[in-house]
């Protein structure tokens, strides 16, 4: 199990191709059959893999996808110790800004570590 490990997902992604599938949301939320978006794929991989804690970089227009995802119920990620959570980065395109964008956020990789270690200890 990869229970020890973090997932990452960047969504800056080039959407040149498809800008009227995605002038208003993020290429993850584009509906699949009705009910499903493209990041229920990514997102069930990873936690059929074991992944727990999963971090989704957002660059904009992010309302879609955080109405879809929710807490993360679906993919039992909404949990005290680990679980889903959104960044929204909307000054600058994460095409560039990709390494920054991890940078800025490092907080939440040392936290999780640190989280992980403590009730690794306590159990």
């Amino acid at each position: 199990m990869l229970r020890d490990y973090m997932g990452v997902i960047l969504l800056n992604e080039d959407e040149s191709n498809i800008r009227s599938l995605t002038l208003n949301r993020p290429l993850a939320s584009i509906p699949i059959f009705g009910r499903y978006r493209v990041i229920d794929f990514v997102l069930s991989n990873m936690v059929n893999s074991g992944i727990t804690n999963v971090g989704i970089f957002v660059e904009r227009n992010s309302r879609s996808l955080v109405d879809h995802i929710g807490t993360g119920k679906p993919w039992d990620l909404n949990r005290k110790i680990d679980g889903l959570f959104i960044f929204n980065h909307t000054l600058k395109r994460l095409v560039e800004e990709d390494v920054n964008a991890f940078k800025y956020n490092m907080e939440y990789f040392l936290e999780a570590r640190r989280k992980r270690l403590f009730f690794q200890d306590q159990g």
